[in-house]
């Protein structure tokens, strides 16, 4: 392989991190690379909220299409931005170590989230899940859309247009936008998005060599987290408009696995959170149990149900 050719959306963010997966990769092998820069239809039309577009796949799509037509050898994604399930002649071959998987809360005007809960605010989201879980810790914001990059949004909220935003953290971290940071919501309180925090590198299924390289720079603990994630994510049958919210921890020295998962039962009173322990790292055995414990609660009929994404002005 003389050149590995990397297709990547132009935001600041995806170029961060592709240059995150570019270093790792030169630190394992002698290599030259390359990177193709798209703007996605994700990226071009940002009046309409994600849910009515089609969903995150809108970001990843057309990168996997470079793969599959050859005219590139290797994707990087948010993991989180990921269908549950590849296109054929795709994989996952790589996993980076999981930063941080949470939300955030970012404010210039105000400096806590004990402030803002009694508040008439206006608060800035593009997700469904992120909305359902504010309205709970802040039931009198006044929850509207936001679309648009880490910069944009931010900019956004310092031009007034909105008293606080929400965002992941994990990017933040990459840009080194930290500073209007108030708040990080625990598990408890914001259930992330099924592999929010981690960067997934995705190549061609037939190039073995290919994927020996990534493998080297692939962390098995965010390997087991995200597969178990995933799994849980296409079992629900979830969509882009599904209030869903899921994050696995996995400890590979004391063989543990923690699962926090948040759905929406009526997207107005009724948030659902489960939160269970397992002393295995078995996905799949984990998987059936967990499963038993989503038919008990008939999350799947949830999750798959046409939702109304109204609560988000």
């Amino acid at each position: 392989m003389s050149k590995l050719k990397i297709v990547s959306r132009q935001s600041k963010l995806a170029i961060r991190q592709t240059q995150i997966v570019t270093e790792l990769l030169h630190s394992k092998i002698d290599l030259d690379t390359e990177v193709i820069a798209i703007k996605t239809r994700g990226d071009k039309e940002l009046m309409q909220s994600l849910s009515k577009l089609g969903g995150k796949g809108l970001f990843v799509s057309e990168l996997e299409d470079y793969l599959i037509q050859r005219r590139a050898d290797i994707a990087v994604h948010s993991a989180k931005d990921l269908p549950a399930t590849t296109k054929p002649l795709l994989q996952i071959g790589a996993v980076l170590e999981r930063t941080n998987a949470q939300d955030v809360l970012l404010s210039k005007k105000h400096q806590s989230l004990d402030e803002l809960q009694d508040l008439n605010f206006t608060l800035g989201t593009s997700s469904l899940r992120r909305a359902l879980q504010a309205q709970q810790l802040f039931p009198k914001a006044n929850i509207k859309f936001i679309r648009g990059n880490v910069d944009t949004r931010i900019k956004k909220m310092l031009a007034g247009e909105f008293d606080a935003i929400i965002l992941a953290q994990a990017g933040l971290q990459r840009l080194g936008l930290n500073e209007y940071i108030i708040h990080e919501f625990s598990s408890e309180q914001m259930v992330p998005a099924a592999g929010q925090g981690t960067l997934a590198v995705e190549c061609r299924t037939i190039d073995k060599v290919l994927l020996d390289i990534l493998h080297s720079i692939s962390c098995q603990r965010t390997w087991h987290e995200l597969t178990l994630e995933r799994m849980i994510v296409k079992y629900l049958g979830a969509n882009c408009q599904a209030p869903l919210g899921v994050k696995v921890g996995v400890d590979l020295l004391n063989e543990t696995t923690a699962i926090n998962l948040f759905a929406s039962k009526n997207l107005v009173t009724e948030n659902l959170y489960i939160q269970e322990q397992y002393n295995s790292i078995n996905q799949e055995e984990i998987f059936q149990q967990f499963a038993k414990i989503l038919i008990k609660h008939d999350i799947r009929n949830l999750i798959q149900r046409e939702v109304d994404a109204s609560i988000i002005n």
